[in-house]
């Protein structure tokens, strides 16, 4: 199953919008970060942990505009999990897809997967 032709276009200006959101949460990212350098206990842990939480949301963000982008391009939908790069993100949406996922499936982040799939401040 792949997505019809006529979906490409709009596929491309979904992956767009969501590349756009993850701009602006890296911005937010950046204050967290200046935040971080002049903060002390507790207040610093708590913005280190925030900071992490918007690198996270930055990086999910790139993955599902690569789903997406994926889809358009004609991937099926197994194909599209197997370029995430989060391994987390693919088991999750694995079900949905209609794709079975074995721990012994790397390309969908089961156990024999490389780790170091969260790269944090990237």
């Amino acid at each position: 199953m792949t997505v019809s032709a006529d979906h490409a276009p709009l596929m491309t200006a979904i992956a767009d919008e969501l590349a756009a959101v993850r701009h602006g949460v890296e911005a937010v990212a950046g204050l967290v970060g200046e935040l971080v350098a002049t903060s002390h206990g507790q207040a610093r842990d708590r913005a280190v942990t925030e900071a992490q939480g918007l690198d996270l949301a930055s990086q999910r963000l790139d993955a599902l505009a690569g789903l997406i982008r994926a889809l358009g391009r004609g991937a099926t939908p197994q194909q599209a999990l197997g370029e995430l790069t989060l391994s987390d993100m693919a088991r999750r949406l694995a079900p949905a897809a209609g794709v079975v996922v074995s721990d012994a499936d790397p390309d969908l982040g089961g156990a024999a997967a490389a780790s170091g799939d969260l790269l944090l401040f990237d």
